[in-house]
């Protein structure tokens, strides 16, 4: 009989696979989510009206890599990233605020913070961003159109991304 499973689930279950059970419990993650689950981050800001689709990202990155450093390092990066394309990089058309809303993959900060790390492609796709080839150079990367504003629950996640972030380096 074939089983159906969210796209989180089938995430879980192929880490499991390839990396063995995850025990949260056992982990620094586990007094976040414990906040999480309450309800609230360490700010007291409420944790619902997220994308699922997010969740599931933001778990897969927080659950699937064993160096809670480099996912430190990813989550900062990552809201940088997404920070300045939405400020920064909206502020006029020219070659100036397009370098903010355009991240090229082989970037080697961008490799370990978002290629290499689990759901983070992912997690920064459901914010907005698209991935896009460039004919000149043959790279990838990682772009945020002009004009655009994210999806209406992105200062949430940016939130939530400080939040795990606070509470790892707090323990």
């Amino acid at each position: 009989e074939t089983q159906h499973m969210t796209s989180g689930q089938s995430r879980t279950a192929s880490v499991a696979a390839s990396h063995g059970e995850l025990n949260v419990s056992q982990t620094s993650t586990n007094a976040y989510y414990t906040n999480i689950q309450q309800g609230t981050s360490r700010y007291g800001i409420a944790a619902q009206g997220l994308n699922p689709a997010f969740e599931d990202a933001f778990a897969t990155l927080v659950t699937s890599h064993p160096d809670e450093t480099a996912i430190l390092k990813s989550m900062t990066i990552m809201r940088k990233i997404i920070f300045n394309a939405t400020t920064k990089g909206q502020q006029r058309n020219d070659e100036g605020s397009s370098k903010y809303r355009q991240v090229r993959l082989s970037n080697p900060k961008v490799a370990s913070a978002i290629t290499n790390m689990p759901g983070a492609l992912d997690l920064m796709m459901l914010v907005g961003f698209e991935l896009s080839e460039n004919e000149g150079d043959g790279e990838t990367y990682l772009v945020f159109s002009l004009g655009k504003r994210g999806p209406e629950w992105l200062n949430g996640a940016l939130s939530k991304m400080e939040a795990y972030g606070d509470t790892m380096c707090s323990e």
